[in-house]
């Protein structure tokens, strides 16, 4: 499909990966000596037409093999995520065959340490400084941190593959020193699966998988060895059938027989994770003056959020068609984990209940973010760039258009909930493709399988938010929306609060993702998508006959 939104959305992302690269490379004030070689050899030796194939190929690839390299971009989540999901579904495809994971994070000897802490021998605090975490790697921790974790509840053995000098000494001698290990460990258990966990970079032909293939020659033989690469820039905007940037959440991509590519993520959010990273890292060090850097563990709160929200607000805002005024430019709050006296501040100045407080900073913890409409003011315990692109689209939402969702009604307020998390969709959809969001499909399928069985905790929480939102969409495609207002199913509205706008919240994200994809097909009315954002509400009555028409006009 080739319509004129898809284009524009395609020169959007160009637009912000130049954009993100540019400031990714300016922010690098040292680079590794051979860097530049290691990158321009990892370029030549990425294939030029990738095909499209399916996680059962790659899957059967991974079974077949003696070693699978891991590609890491360091800064970026979704490459760690990426791990901790292949780790599983090759503990659930080898649920007895040994598997060891190697990281370059840690060094060769902190292995024993790592094999206590993952015991809980050693708290985290003593583990991250005998590793010296913070000095000899540096990356943020909690995205590390979930694949030991990960490997923990698995069954799968850890151990650290980078040399003493933790990355400070060759590149060539990092990469012997990993084929080494990885051909060693397979010696001495022929049936363990090596899952190696290193730099993109290193995946190069004639880097790692090189030195692998001669000391594999030396020892035993040769080892069938796959790698597997994240979100190479140049297959994002591929131009053949077999790729498509725009609908897939994720996509495999076959480079050759044992080489693949997992497509999960723009480049402009792993180019501006790395931008982020380096600031957070200078202002750090910074901060610490002439004292110590080796307990420095890098933060969030260390680096310009204001400025980094205001840029995605106002590229959102342009791409829409929309203008942000000067004072909302400059009227707006960000708070990041605020403490217990700025949170009464929060409530008083929102005239906020205690319920609607505690409802407010439960989807903070849920959802990484939340935004107090009335006030503009917006609250993070997560920063990822998903979450300051959803906050960014709520937060244009509310400043060009002025709604708001306290002070009013339950049900007035209930669909002006669903109508800001479906603005925060839209906008996480644009900045973010392959973004992942609930589906009423889903929800029917997870209500199927859980249906009449006893459970507890979040699982409870997502079927009876499941129950609730099938009931709405049953109720939305059964009535014309002047009717709709007679037969609301009005008992949602209180639940919703009592279960912290767990309903709104979903619900407003499916609608958000269906306009989005109708919009890219070209099927939405001229400049809904544009109203919605400036005028939500549409000169409709209330926020509930508005509802009823974006859903109509989402296909749902």
């Amino acid at each position: 499909m080739s319509t004129a939104a898809l284009r524009q959305m395609e020169h959007l992302q160009k637009t912000l990966s130049e954009k993100a690269f540019s400031d990714a490379n300016a922010s690098a004030l040292v680079h590794h000596p051979g860097l530049l070689e290691y990158s321009n050899s990892f370029e030549k030796s990425l294939p030029k037409k990738p095909k499209k194939c399916t996680q059962t190929e790659l899957m059967k690839a991974c079974k077949k093999s003696n070693v699978i390299l891991y590609g890491d971009f360091h800064t970026h989540r979704q490459s760690q995520r990426g791990l901790v999901r292949l780790m599983r579904q090759l503990r659930e495809l080898l649920p007895t065959r040994p598997i060891v994971l190697g990281m370059e994070c840690f060094k060769e000897r902190d292995t024993e340490l790592i094999r206590k802490y993952l015991l809980g021998e050693l708290s985290e605090a003593k583990f991250l400084r005998k590793t010296q975490y913070a000095n000899d790697w540096g990356f943020p921790w909690n995205n590390y941190r979930m694949i030991l974790e990960t490997a923990r509840d698995l069954n799968i053995a850890v151990r650290g593959i980078n040399g003493p000098e933790a990355g400070r000494d060759s590149l060539k001698l990092r990469d012997r020193l990993a084929g080494r290990i990885i051909t060693n460990t397979i010696e001495n258990d022929p049936k363990a699966l090596f899952l190696c966990m290193i730099g993109e970079h290193h995946l190069a032909d004639n880097h790692l998988p090189l030195e692998i293939e001669r000391f594999g020659k030396i020892d035993h033989g040769p080892l069938n060895v796959i790698r597997i690469l994240n979100n190479i820039d140049q297959y994002f905007f591929h131009k053949p059938s077999t790729t498509s940037m725009h609908h897939h959440v994720s996509e495999i991509l076959r480079l050759r027989p044992n080489m693949f590519c997992i497509m999960n993520s723009p480049p402009w959010i792993k180019w501006r994770s790395f931008a982020m990273w380096e600031e957070m890292r200078q202002m750090s060090f910074e901060s610490a003056g002439d004292g110590e850097t080796e307990d420095l563990i890098y933060t969030e709160d260390a680096f310009d959020l204001d400025l980094q929200f205001l840029s995605l607000a106002e590229t959102l805002s342009q791409f829409l068609g929309l203008r942000l005024s000067k004072q909302a430019k400059s009227c707006f709050m960000i708070e990041y984990n605020p403490e217990n006296q700025r949170l009464i501040e929060i409530q008083k100045s929102n005239k906020l209940s205690s319920m609607e407080l505690e409802s407010a900073l439960q989807r903070v913890g849920m959802d990484g973010f939340y935004l107090f409409s009335k006030i503009n003011r917006i609250v993070f315990s997560d920063l990822t760039l998903n979450h300051l692109a959803e906050a960014a689209g709520q937060f244009v939402q509310s400043s060009i258009s002025n709604i708001d969702d306290q002070d009013l009604h339950s049900g007035e307020a209930f669909f002006r909930r669903v109508l800001k998390n479906a603005a925060g969709m839209i906008a996480g959809k644009i900045l973010n493709p392959r973004r992942k969001g609930p589906t009423v499909q889903g929800m029917k399928q997870f209500f199927k399988n859980v249906d009449g069985q006893r459970l507890s905790g979040p699982m409870k929480i997502r079927r009876d938010t499941s129950r609730q939102i099938l009931q709405i969409h049953q109720w939305a495609t059964a009535f014309h929306k002047f009717e709709a207002e007679r037969y609301a199913p009005s008992l949602l509205y209180k639940m919703d609060e009592k279960k912290n706008f767990e309903i709104s919240r979903n619900l407003g994200l499916i609608l958000g993702q269906c306009l989005y994809e109708k919009n890219l097909a070209e099927q939405l009315p001229k400049g809904m998508l544009h109203d919605f954002f400036s005028k939500p509400l549409g000169g409709h009555p209330s926020a509930l006959h508005a509802f009823m028409a974006y859903y109509r006009a989402s296909g749902l």
